[in-house]
């Protein structure tokens, strides 16, 4: 494999009938088996790194064949400027990557890369295509050295979701959505209820956990409607509604975000295919009243089935990777996992897709979308990754309001 570093690509999608329904959409180059957004949340189109099995345009700057060799001073000094690193600490490309994913990454996805966050198998992953061997390595929770840079991401993400709990208009459940997110937390990294103050902003009122406890599911078996439903109540875009027991996008592009919380952002999201020609799927970490999430999306694209994860942040959108042809079959169900910063798209329990990314953390909620014309799905559900409730959460939490 040759690796790059580079520009994102800006490219247009088309319905099955020539009719453009989004633009600008950024991409990596044609034949990338593997890409890795490495710009800041808050920039503009940024850099990437590109892992293709041909040469690329000489837009396109050349790091080598292999991870573990010595990167040229030039290429060195390539990399710092590309994505704002002051004097690199190693050498190796693929220890330079591990380096710009970990300790020079920021927190808060201003001025670079937001951090890689572990998975719940207590791993930190880098994943370049499904050809490719990830780079891995153990967590090891407080005692890593990555743990302060994790530490930020979840104090904001933390204090970010408490606000929305206290502002939002949510049910009374939701409202305390913070709380259950805090529990899988505490799990995740090995800590106890009385450790809290490691997540929580020194700021903010110190709240005890709440046991986690969500999962949900939608069936879409009402009269035709341009309201989603009847299970669970829907924000929606671009007018979405239900036909024929379906999941329907009335207009080209639609999306639909379920209202109600998951206990955390580790989760999955799943839906039934009732249409092998549909262009579309499951979405995770769904803001409140807004796009910004991870989509799955199965892609029939003339005779192609095409297998891609996009991310959707503050109005830009990022094809974050494009894999195999592999045809689908009515009636199989597609799964977008997210866990930590490692993102799989699945049909039937095989991955068809999957990449590293961590721009999107902290937002519990989940949908389904359609990209490019009339197409239904069916049968949607979530649920958390982590287990509903630990034995010390079972024991320590009780009567705990």
């Amino acid at each position: 494999m040759n690796y790059y570093i580079g520009p994102w690509q800006l490219e247009n999608n088309y319905d099955e009938y020539g009719v453009l329904t989004e633009e600008n959409i950024r991409t990596p180059p044609s034949l990338v088996v593997a890409a890795l957004d490495l710009a800041p949340n808050a920039g503009a189109n940024g850099r990437g790194f590109f892992v293709s099995p041909v040469s690329l345009s000489s837009d396109y700057k050349f790091l080598g064949s292999q991870l573990d060799v010595n990167l040229r001073p030039a290429v060195r000094a390539v990399w710092s400027s590309a994505f704002g690193i002051d004097a690199l600490e190693t050498s190796t490309l693929h220890d330079v990557l591990w380096e710009t994913l970990t300790a020079r990454a920021d927190p808060s996805g201003q001025v670079g890369c937001k951090p890689l966050m572990p998975t719940r198998h207590g791993r930190l992953e880098i994943l370049l295509g499904l050809n490719h061997p990830s780079l891995s390595r153990r967590f090891r929770n407080t005692a890593d050295a990555h743990w302060s840079q994790v530490r930020n991401v979840l104090r904001s993400n933390y204090r970010r979701l408490r606000q929305r709990c206290i502002d939002g208009n949510l049910s009374e459940h939701d409202r305390l959505t913070y709380r259950r997110w805090l529990a899988t937390k505490l799990t995740r990294f090995g800590l106890r209820v009385g450790q809290r103050r490691e997540i929580i902003p020194a700021d903010l009122p110190d709240e005890t956990p709440l046991p986690p406890e969500t999962s949900y599911s939608e069936s879409f078996n009402q009269s035709n409607s341009h309201t989603v439903g009847p299970d669970l109540t829907w924000w929606e875009y671009d007018d979405p509604g239900t036909y024929g027991n379906e999941w329907w996008p009335y207009a080209a592009t639609s999306y639909s975000t379920a209202s109600h919380d998951l206990s955390s952002d580790d989760h999955y999201a799943e839906i039934e295919i009732v249409d092998t020609a549909m262009q579309g799927g499951p979405m995770c970490r769904c803001a409140d009243a807004s796009l910004d999430s991870y989509f799955g999306i199965h892609y029939k694209n003339g005779s192609t089935y095409d297998w891609r994860i996009y991310k959707f942040v503050s109005a830009s959108s990022t094809k974050l990777v494009e894999a195999a042809n592999f045809a689908p079959s009515i009636g199989q169900v597609i799964r977008l996992t997210v866990d930590g910063s490692s993102l799989t798209l699945a049909l039937e329990g095989t991955t068809r897709a999957s990449t590293t990314d961590s721009s999107i953390s902290g937002d519990t909620r989940c949908g389904l979308g359609s990209f490019n014309g009339a197409r239904g799905q069916d049968n949607f559900a979530c649920s958390d990754l982590a287990s509903p409730t630990s034995r010390r959460y079972s024991l320590s939490l009780t009567g705990v309001g």
